[in-house]
């Protein structure tokens, strides 16, 4: 298991999967590798668990109608979330750095507004964690969103009768 200190996300055109490269802050390195059908089914799924998950811990006691408020404040600021822009330099991949194929990621969400993300294999042998920000969560699946352009996702903040889905996703630099 690493517990990642920082993560970079690159494309791998002739696999067409994405590599995530996780570093300790040891600087040791593992690579995770997401096909085009898990991050799909990530998109489909993440939505509806940030929903339920952070309203419900941050809003026990809110009335239904404040709770759809905030539901409709939440997916503005997810998707203006997206757009925050970080830089970070390039990234040196180890010689050893070892590969893995994610088969499942984990999502826990741990207060105050903080996420443990689990990306695991399926042999269960190979995983690595993170702990970030609901902020920094929505900044890592729209870099990831940007570098596969080409495989007709789409975001999962914007409703399809959203007006931010007129504006196009910005080249994020949070991650590599």
């Amino acid at each position: 298991m690493t517990t990642s200190s920082t993560i970079s996300i690159a494309y791998d055109p002739p696999q067409d999967r994405l590599n995530l490269i996780f570093t300790s802050k040891k600087n040791e390195q593992l690579i995770g590798i997401i096909t085009r059908r898990l991050f799909k089914s990530l998109l489909s799924e993440i939505h509806t668990w940030l929903s339920k998950n952070t309203i419900v811990a941050r809003n026990d006691s809110l009335q239904a109608d404040q709770i759809a408020e905030q539901h409709a404040l939440d997916q503005f600021q997810h998707y203006s979330a997206q757009d925050n822009k970080q830089t970070s330099s390039d990234i040196s991949l180890n010689k050893n750095a070892k590969a893995f194929l994610i088969g499942t990621i984990n999502f826990s969400y741990i207060k105050p507004e903080k996420i443990e993300v689990s990306f695991i294999s399926p042999d269960q042998f190979n995983n690595a964690n993170l702990v970030i920000s609901i902020e920094q969560l929505h900044q890592l699946i729209g870099t990831m969103l940007n570098k596969v352009p080409d495989w007709d996702l789409s975001n999962p903040w914007q409703e399809k009768n959203d007006p931010l889905n007129s504006l196009p996703l910005q080249n994020n630099n949070f991650l590599h």
